[in-house]
């Protein structure tokens, strides 16, 4: 075993003591070991010549002993020669004066009073010194947590049918599985007479509607509002009927009903509504008029008025589907949330 100073080498194999010999063996390749005594002085500073002069005396020694019937051979390597050897020129320049005996190390970094100890963050964390652009809450927000209550607002929903909850984009979201299942949020929700911002979390496979208001599919009474679904080759689309004006529609490319989150929005700033997709604008549309049913319908998460069998229904409907997935974070807002916003957003940093 090496002794503390990683010097020395000895050991008992068996009954037996290993023995020494002084040349390489001509049939093992470990040749290229060394052994050093016990009684070897420890790195004495004598002269640097004495010094060599041992080390390359022992360089090719090798240890063996009977060890039943194996042979056991011990020793150091190239490596272990080398580092003797840089060894021993340190203690003769030591000892003339051309290297000091002491060394200096740094103070290791200590992240509670450095700055510059702390790894930069890593993507969608934000440092304490950055807080993200979340700006002033919704108005009113529903947010699945095991219930339709309205946490800001108190105009609270009502589920009907088999609507669940199941693991959301933060905490519980609405699970809505197919016909007859549906949220129905009351008619004061949703009114503006200027910029707002409705938005919500979606997961889903398959396609249908996800948050309407309308009070008609057709031939019915005026039906100010907004048809939001996503479409079989997963676009988020969205039929939008402003007061005094004609309807219009805006479209995101395909690919979003994949079963991950996507959050989404329609923004109306100006004289122009957006639909934003996980924080970016994916369509445009020019929007004129206010965004009020003066028909005081209600606004429905899961189905549409054009939806065979959906509630309230004068019996018109296109072949809309119910919708099947999971909804989240139902929001609204009486303002039109910043790009910075959204991006944050999407992003999940402004968790409610």
């Amino acid at each position: 075993m090496a002794d503390s100073r990683g010097g020395a080498q000895r050991g008992v194999a068996g009954d037996g003591v290993w023995s020494t010999s002084a040349e390489p063996s001509a049939r093992s390749p470990r040749y290229d070991r060394v052994a050093v005594s016990e009684s070897e002085p420890e790195r004495d500073r004598e002269g640097t010549v004495a010094l060599f002069d041992r080390l390359r005396a022992r360089a090719w020694r090798r240890l063996s002993a009977p060890s039943g019937d194996v042979n056991a051979e011990i020793g150091y390597g190239r490596a272990v020669l080398v580092t003797l050897v840089a060894r021993a020129g340190l203690s003769a320049m030591i000892l003339l004066g051309c290297v000091r005996d002491e060394w200096t190390f740094s103070t290791p970094r200590n992240a509670s009073t450095d700055s510059a100890a702390v790894d930069a963050p890593a993507a969608d964390v934000v440092s304490a010194d950055v807080a993200p652009e979340c700006g002033e809450g919704p108005i009113n927000q529903y947010r699945a947590e095991g219930t339709t209550v309205d946490s800001v607002g108190g105009q609270h929903a009502i589920a009907t049918g088999g609507v669940t909850y199941v693991e959301g984009r933060f905490g519980q979201a609405f699970y809505i599985s197919g016909p007859r299942e549906y949220v129905t949020i009351p008619p004061s929700v949703g009114n503006f007479d200027g910029d707002f911002t409705i938005a919500l979390w979606v997961k889903t496979t398959y396609w249908g509607e996800m948050l309407t208001r309308r009070a008609a599919c057709w031939n019915g009474p005026g039906y100010i509002g907004e048809d939001l679904g996503i479409t079989p080759e997963g676009m988020i689309a969205s039929e939008i009927f402003p007061m005094g004006a004609p309807y219009f529609t805006v479209r995101s490319p395909e690919g979003f009903n994949d079963g991950a989150w996507h959050h989404v929005a329609l923004v109306h700033r100006g004289d122009a509504l957006d639909l934003v997709v996980d924080g970016t604008t994916r369509a445009t549309h020019a929007m004129i008029g206010d965004f009020f049913d003066p028909s005081r319908s209600p606004s429905y998460l899961g189905v549409g008025r054009c939806t065979v069998g959906a509630p309230g229904s004068n019996g018109t409907a296109d072949g809309r589907p119910w919708f099947h997935g999971a909804l989240d974070e139902v929001a609204y807002y009486d303002r039109a949330l910043s790009p910075e916003e959204l991006d944050a957003h999407a992003r999940g940093l402004c968790a409610p």
